[in-house]
């Protein structure tokens, strides 16, 4: 049982129907997966995939199914300025001379590298305190978090979560935050640690903010206290934006509720933003749960953004 089957990619769900029944739906092995259902980095016979699956399977949605207040997602774009946009201007150029000097095949081998510095820019938009020990300005969504965070933990706003994918990130934020008397989980908080900052979220009305990391608390959490739900900042992993968003999105909310992205203008940020809603729609198609797909979807296709973020100082 489970509530997101496709947690990045349709490949995922290869391995949990051979688990089921010994690869009668989907084949035995993933090769074979594979050859049926990619090409290149997109997909294929896709109608076909959804059709098995939903041959041996139910699904229901929330929305429709239970009762729950609304939910709306807010994009607010921040500009990088100072010495914060140059540290990011220098490696995007840096990473762009790279790719550009590769070929096709060399560029699928180093896919995963391509990624950690895709990543390594993200961290970047956020707080470049994460890479550069010696960056002592205020980060451009510092300023707007400054300016969210007492209007969104306010007695009468309900609390408030700030998710950040970059665990060095909480505890800075703790500290900025202290006089909301925050609490905190991310992978280095030991059990009865997080079971306690949990507790005081829940029951303490002194204490009006969690900073979480998505890949720690996106599940088996029920933090309804808040109606707000600020991300400083996110990956290419989209079963972590989507968990964690049903933490304050669930059963026993009374209140609507605010699903806030920061995202700095012209930066892999937007690239980030466009990705992740890209596989969700894929994952519905698959799931079910919408009608239709585009070519450019199911091909992975991505847009010019990717060039223009990646190298927009870089002459051919």
């Amino acid at each position: 049982m489970t509530g997101t089957p496709v947690a990045n990619k349709p490949d995922d769900v290869w391995s949990q129907m051979l688990f089921l029944d010994d690869g009668v739906t989907l084949g035995p092995t993933f090769d074979g997966f594979k050859r049926r259902y990619r090409l290149g980095t997109g997909y294929r016979n896709i109608n076909d995939l959804r059709d098995k699956l939903a041959a041996v399977s139910l699904r229901r949605e929330k929305e429709g199914t239970i009762d729950l207040p609304s939910k709306e997602v807010v994009r607010l774009n921040v500009r990088l300025t100072g010495r914060q946009n140059q540290l990011y201007v220098q490696l995007r150029d840096e990473l762009a001379i790279w790719i550009r000097a590769m070929n096709g095949e060399e560029v699928l081998r180093a896919a995963e590298n391509i990624l950690a510095r895709l990543v390594t820019l993200a961290q970047l938009a956020s707080n470049p305190k994460l890479l550069d020990s010696s960056y002592i300005e205020t980060p451009a969504k510092f300023v707007a978090l400054d300016k969210l965070v007492p209007l969104f933990a306010a007695e009468s706003a309900g609390k408030l979560i700030i998710w950040t994918s970059f665990v060095d990130n909480i505890p800075i934020l703790l500290s900025r935050y202290d006089t909301l008397f925050p609490v905190a989980i991310y992978g280095d908080v030991d059990t009865k640690s997080r079971n306690d900052a949990v507790s005081s979220f829940k029951r303490d009305s002194r204490v009006r903010l969690l900073i979480a990391n998505p890949a720690a608390a996106r599940e088996g959490l029920t933090l309804t206290e808040a109606r707000t739900a600020v991300y400083l900042d996110r990956t290419f992993n989209l079963v972590d934006f989507l968990q964690s968003q049903d933490r304050i999105h669930r059963l026993s909310q009374q209140y609507a509720c605010q699903i806030v992205l920061l995202i700095a203008e012209n930066t892999i940020d937007e690239f980030i933003d466009f990705t992740l809603a890209q596989k969700h729609r894929l994952a519905r198609f698959v799931q079910s749960d919408q009608h239709d797909i585009s070519p450019d979807d199911l091909a992975l296709q991505k847009p010019a953004i990717l060039q223009a973020l990646l190298s927009p100082s870089i002459h051919s």
